[in-house]
């Protein structure tokens, strides 16, 4: 997991609010847990920003 040391790194580093940096981390994580699930990994498509079952 990041910690608060890494995301305030990382928001200086691209001129981003802290906020936004923990925001991207956490969408990561969810899209690389749909991603490797057996069942949704294969039938969810995302386009646009939108998800079509």
């Amino acid at each position: 997991m990041i910690n608060k040391s890494e995301i305030m790194e990382f928001s200086r580093e691209f001129g981003l609010r802290a906020n936004v940096i923990e925001k991207d981390y956490v969408l990561g994580w969810v899209l690389a847990g749909i991603f490797n699930h057996a069942v949704i990994g294969s039938s969810w498509v995302f386009k646009g920003g939108t998800c079509l079952k």
